[in-house]
């Protein structure tokens, strides 16, 4: 139930909540970081999803729709530009890859 400011009816709202984070949260409720009822309600439908740099395969699957504008801007056209973008990314390891 959600009330408005000023209003004294309460409207009755469904909410869905997706949150992701890179943090174990279940060690950061033991170690009295997080909230463990934020957490109780948070971790109804877990789903762990290996890194990138753990799934090279997927990177073309990736890539390819977020270097679509890119690719236009390619200097002779005769490589495409997407397959030298995520061969890059398969090779390059980094923070975050």
């Amino acid at each position: 139930m959600v009330r408005k400011a000023g209003v004294h009816e309460a409207l009755h709202v469904k909410v869905r909540i997706i949150a992701a984070t890179n943090r174990d949260l279940a060690r950061d409720v033991s170690e009295g970081r997080f909230r463990k009822d934020l957490f109780y309600r948070l971790n109804v439908f877990p789903l762990t999803v290996p890194p990138l740099r753990e799934r090279p395969a997927d990177i073309p699957c990736w890539y390819g729709p977020l270097s679509g504008n890119l690719k236009s801007g390619w200097a002779n056209g005769s490589i495409p530009y997407p397959v030298i973008g995520w061969k890059l990314c398969s090779v390059i390891r980094g923070p975050g890859t």
